[in-house]
């Protein structure tokens, strides 16, 4: 890819692309290192308001302006930051990424989890796989960031809550992880 492309491909992701500028000069390999300003534009994840922000993209050309140049993203491929609505997520991979790490569905599983938890531990002991279940409320409630990692996993591959990202009921949460517990029994070694 050349610089142009490079910069090309900074216009598909980002609402502006400034002009890029040097940031230090050609060295003995023939390599630049460049700078560029962009605007980001997105939605908030909680609100789905307007969000934006300014950040710099540095990148590497090769042989800049001369036969055989060549551009590279210096820290990886840029990507929206300021995207953050997962009401809008598509059901692929990064869909599904961004369903796990969703700030607002990972606090809602976490009440979810202690809310089925303190269930538990109040339900009758003949309850099928209770000392199993007893375990597993205690251990939710004392590494709740573990537990949660563990359930976020049963979240992000729910059919509903792909379709409808952080507009999932509370109910479809609830359900999820209490149809879930008895499936990390053998995950958690119980």
């Amino acid at each position: 890819m050349t610089e142009i492309a490079l910069l090309a491909d900074l216009a598909t992701i980002f609402k502006t692309v400034d002009t890029a500028s040097v940031l230090e000069a050609e060295d003995s390999q023939g390599i630049t290192t460049m700078l560029v300003n962009v605007f980001e534009e997105g939605k908030s994840e909680a609100g789905q308001k307007p969000t934006g922000q300014r950040r710099n993209i540095k990148y590497y050309v090769y042989l800049r302006g001369q036969g055989g140049e060549a551009a590279y993203y210096m820290q990886g491929e840029p990507f929206n930051g300021s995207q953050r609505d997962v009401a809008i997520v598509a059901p692929t991979l990064d869909g599904i990424h961004k369903i796990y790490q969703s700030a607002t569905l990972r606090q809602r599983t976490s009440a979810a989890i202690l809310d089925a938890a303190f269930d538990i531990v109040n339900e009758a002991g003949s309850v099928t796989d209770h000392a199993k279940r007893i375990k597993w409320a205690s251990d939710s409630v004392q590494d709740l960031p573990t537990m949660l990692n563990v359930m976020m996993t049963f979240i992000c591959q729910n059919a509903s809550v792909q379709s409808s990202g952080g507009l999932a009921s509370d109910n479809d949460i609830s359900w999820i992880i209490n149809s879930s517990i008895a499936f990390t029994f053998e995950l958690l070694g119980y």
